[in-house]
């Protein structure tokens, strides 16, 4: 692999430790099972990657939703009281003001506002809920820290804390039909036209024929080659010159250009269009080059492209991460220590060795962390040849396997999350030979360590678990790994920490 990875030169082979038991409430996994989609994805499917990007939050409905929820949030605590007959006092004030701070902030970064997504109301609500559970939980350990959660009625709060994801949903699916509504009936809407017919610009087309509410009527496209015909119900319109004089006469508002930047058809287009009232975008070639997993940032002012960014690069996101992991990773390591002293005991007293196997392996950026787990082996293997874990494998000891199949093996590495080395949710880490080998035989490899590795990830409560007999069942875990990147949001974590519950005790892949 060519330039600095922080990966250390190291053949060989591979093993992979199964994801813990993340031991999330057991009260509400059977509701947030039900509410998110965690259907698998299945490992050849994700593996076609595309190009996409992802939007701001600049749209009026995404402005109109960021006011709109933390007010909400405010208005519903005094309205809970006077439900109830209680007293809106100082205490239940100073918790509305939080609420409203707490939620302006970490529903943004929960990317409740990105206008790209186009959410059912289940995925709407569940994303709601997700994000709100955080707020719940930030604002329940002020009131523990500070004691004045007992200086509200918990009653109000019994009605105020499960109300609130109920009427933001709400909120959400009626603002955003009430703000689609007149561009679906072709009110408000917006004339265009394409230059250019190649496959970027039809897949432009098409993508704005398909979403109705983004306020678009295409008109046709314009091309200097005559075989280029229409898309669909688009027509030819004419050739490249007759651009400005259809533009004028028919009053198009918007002109969409998919040229080559620098081109002298481009340039002398984009000069003829300042006679003409239009506005002008341009597709940037980058994107018809099939550059994959693009989103927009600005450095200095300046508007970039950037592919496979980590999703933790904005520092809002990472302290909302960091904060859950060690929220999570202290609960959990309080809830579980008893249990973790008796294994401790058992491991110590069934065979010969240490209780803990430290193993080096690599975290985020490809920097080399040392990784806790129960002991289960006879060998404490951490070379340049690690040899994978396999069903019925001699070396894993009686109550070894128990711990394996279970996941306890996995519970030291909560320390870890302490630490910061390791997140609660992320791609689960490998053995130092494990990632040499790999990183050469597939691309991108190198990326899933753009974040933190987790104890539990979204390719292991897919079915990519346990040992990787061939390479194309590594690239699956990988593929999960990539869609995790792209994809991350607290929802997607709390789906992943629920589906691991799932199938903790039921995973075959586990030996």
């Amino acid at each position: 692999m060519q330039g600095h990875t922080g990966f250390r030169e190291t053949p060989s082979a591979t093993e992979e430790s199964p994801p813990p038991g993340v031991r999330v409430v057991q009260r509400i996994s059977t509701v947030i099972e039900v509410l998110g989609d965690v259907t698998p994805i299945r490992p050849r499917a994700v593996g076609r990657t595309r190009t996409r990007i992802v939007q701001s939050d600049r749209s009026p409905l995404a402005f109109a939703q960021r006011v709109l929820d933390p007010a909400l949030v405010a208005v519903l605590l005094p309205v809970s009281c006077l439900a109830l007959g209680e007293e809106f006092d100082q205490p239940c004030r100073l918790l509305a003001s939080i609420a409203f701070l707490a939620v302006l902030s970490i529903f943004r970064v929960a990317g409740l506002y990105g206008n790209s997504a186009r959410l059912g109301a289940v995925s709407t609500f569940g994303r709601i809920a997700g994000a709100w559970t955080c707020v719940a939980a930030l604002l329940a350990a002020i009131g523990y820290i500070t004691g004045s959660v007992e200086s509200i009625s918990a009653d109000v709060l019994l009605v105020w804390v499960p109300g609130v994801p109920v009427v933001l949903a709400t909120a959400h699916m009626i603002v955003g039909a009430a703000m689609r509504l007149p561009r679906v009936r072709g009110i408000a809407t917006r004339t265009a036209v394409v230059v250019g017919a190649g496959p970027s610009a039809r897949e432009l087309a098409q993508r704005m024929m398909d979403a109705p509410g983004c306020g678009v009527r295409l008109l046709g496209f314009f091309d200097d080659r005559p075989s280029s015909g229409g898309a669909g119900s688009l027509p030819l319109l004419g050739s490249l010159a007759s651009v400005p004089d259809y533009v004028a006469a028919e009053r198009v508002d918007h002109v969409y250009i998919t040229l080559p930047v620098g081109s002298d058809a481009m340039a002398k287009l984009n000069e003829r269009l300042l006679d003409t009232t239009a506005s002008v975008s341009f597709l940037p070639q980058v994107l018809s080059a099939g550059v994959p997993n693009l989103h927009i940032e600005e450095v200095a002012g300046v508007p970039l492209f950037t592919s496979f960014d980590t999703p933790f690069a904005d520092s809002g996101r990472r302290l909302v991460k960091r904060a859950t992991d060690v929220a999570v990773a202290a609960i959990l390591l309080v809830v579980a220590a008893p249990l973790m002293a008796l294994v401790g005991i058992a491991v110590k007293a069934s065979s010969r060795g240490p209780i803990l196997f430290r193993q080096r392996r690599h975290g985020l950026d490809g920097k080399e962390i040392i990784v806790y787990k129960f002991r289960t082996m006879t060998v404490m293997e951490d070379g340049a040849r690690v040899e994978q874990a396999r069903r019925l494998d001699p070396r894993v000891t009686r109550l070894g396997r128990l711990l394996r199949r279970s996941s306890l093996d996995e519970l030291p590495q909560l320390i870890n999350v302490l630490q910061g080395r390791m997140s609660v949710i992320g791609p689960r880490p490998h053995a130092l030979a494990h990632n040499e080998q790999y990183r050469q035989l597939i691309a991108g490899y190198a990326r899933r360590h753009k974040v933190k590795p987790g104890l539990s990830g979204w390719a292991q409560v897919n079915g990519c678990r346990g040992e990787t007999k061939t390479v194309d069942a590594m690239r699956a875990r990988v593929e999960h790994d990539l869609y995790y990147l792209r994809n991350w949001s607290l929802w997607l974590d709390l789906r992943i920490a629920v589906k691991t519950l799932v199938v903790l005790f039921r995973d075959p892949n586990a030996y």
